[in-house]
């Protein structure tokens, strides 16, 4: 996948998650369809790490000790 490929998959990707189409997203995956908010703080954690910006991407000590990621 290219770069403009990838960018257009990530901007539709955002748009799903902004309207709360995850249903969109999984098309037809049962596992995911099953847990939708576990889907949705997964997508969280993508949609966060793959910023444009560098800067605003979190460190990963800082994901790895998220509510998001870890929720105990």
């Amino acid at each position: 996948m290219g770069n403009e490929e990838a960018a257009i998959l990530t901007d539709w990707a955002y748009d799903c998650y902004r309207q709360g189409r995850l249903d969109a997203l999984v098309n037809d995956d049962e596992e995911a369809m099953s847990d939708l908010y576990k889907f949705e703080k997964f997508l969280k954690v993508a949609i966060w790490c793959i910023q444009e910006d560098p800067s605003l991407r979190p460190p990963m000590k800082k994901m790895m000790k998220s509510k998001i990621t870890n929720p105990s």
